[in-house]
């Protein structure tokens, strides 16, 4: 006699704030799905792997980036059963936008023959259980309407207190994050500039004004032994940063996010005028100057400019990696043959950090790798 199928469930983990990774909420949340399934006798499907750690419900990150919209694509495409339940702790993990936005989501869900449960109040949302007990939906808009009212004044709180930092912006620093070549003093009160550092920067300015590009900058700073470097090596992208950055003459730009009433997406606008002399000089404001200069003429050269015209041109952009250090390989075109040529290359080589790896015919690797793997899902792949 074939054995009945359990009643499949989901459980759906979402916490706002990476500080809360630390704690205890993941355990004690994943502990509660467990339970409730086991208890229930339902088959808790761990293929997907619902949770978003750290993404904001008030700002629907989860929704339009994390897991929970990938599960609700998933219900539109009647990829999920009906009948599945899906086990949160509490509705506000669901939601924390405004509650006609949070109804919608919900009232979409268990329309499309999902269950909702949650494990806090032990309530099960429904089609039917609504249908029977209309109250349940009253209750359901007053949690969604509560989480979203905490939300906004946990966010009108936080805008206070930097408004707050920013008019006491010279008794103390708004916060302790700075520029690689800066760290905070114990009293918070200044920054200090690390001597190797603004040497480096020093040097990035003249080899610029010297006519190196971004590219060959890093890679002359990595191969120099003694130079200080972020992090592990030196990238042409933080060079251009550092460039184009008014933090190396001492200026601060402070911003926040607003919300695009058109479009729904958080933008990041200066939040008032720049603030000269937040940060310590490391360069004078000629070399500065001088070196914008160059690159608002630079940019003004036909064809100099650069930058991606939006036509895919590598199938292995993000995928291909060195076979001897595991750096990206990079996709170089040369132009067209039979002058130039594509080719991919590996970035700690172009970088000069110690690799001796060959560069690789573009065309000639296409080819070896589709008539070598008729048989790979290109769609698992990416």
């Amino acid at each position: 006699m074939e054995k009945e199928k359990s009643q499949k469930a989901y459980s759906y983990i979402r916490f706002s704030t990476p500080e809360q990774q630390k704690g205890d909420s993941l355990r004690r949340q994943l502990e509660a799905s467990e339970k409730y399934a086991k208890e229930n006798g339902l088959e808790l499907d761990k293929s997907l792997n619902l949770r978003d750690l750290g993404l904001s419900a008030y700002h629907a990150k989860h929704r339009t980036h994390g897991a929970l919209g990938q599960f609700l694509k998933l219900v539109e495409q009647d990829k999920i059963a009906k009948g599945s339940i899906l086990i949160v702790e509490n509705l506000d993990r669901l939601s924390r936008e405004q509650v006609l936005d949070a109804l919608n989501q919900f009232t979409s869900i268990i329309k499309s023959g999902i269950e909702i449960v949650t494990l806090q109040d032990g309530m099960k949302y429904s089609t039917e259980s609504i249908s029977q007990n209309w109250t349940q939906l009253i209750i359901s808009i007053a949690i969604m309407a509560r989480a979203n009212e905490e939300s906004v004044l946990k966010s009108l709180r936080l805008k206070a207190t930097w408004k707050q930092k920013r008019n006491n912006i010279n008794k103390s620093k708004l916060t302790g994050r700075c520029p690689a070549w800066l760290k905070l003093s114990k009293d918070k009160t200044k920054f200090i500039i690390i001597p190797e550092a603004q040497q480096a920067i020093k040097k990035i300015f003249e080899l610029k004004l010297q006519g190196k590009g971004g590219e060959a900058i890093a890679k002359q700073l990595n191969q120099e032994s003694g130079t200080w470097k972020p992090a592990k090596n030196w990238r042409k992208s933080y060079i251009q940063k550092i460039l184009n950055s008014k933090a190396v003459i001492g200026e601060f730009q402070p911003y926040k996010y607003v919300k695009d009433e058109e479009t729904g997406k958080r933008e990041r606008v200066p939040a008032g005028e720049a603030i000269p002399d937040y940060y310590p000089p490391i360069i004078d404001n000629d070399l500065f100057d001088k070196v914008q200069g160059q690159i608002k003429a630079n940019g003004q050269v036909k064809g100099y400019a650069g930058g991606k015209t939006g036509k895919v041109t590598n199938l292995f952009t993000y995928i291909a990696k060195c076979g001897l250090c595991n750096s990206p390989l990079h996709f170089i075109d040369k132009g067209k043959p039979p002058k130039g040529r594509q080719y991919l290359h590996c970035d700690s080589v172009r970088r000069g950090n110690g690799c001796d790896a060959k560069a690789i015919d573009y065309n000639e690797f296409v080819e070896l790798f589709f008539s070598n793997f008729e048989e790979l899902n290109i769609s698992d792949l990416l």
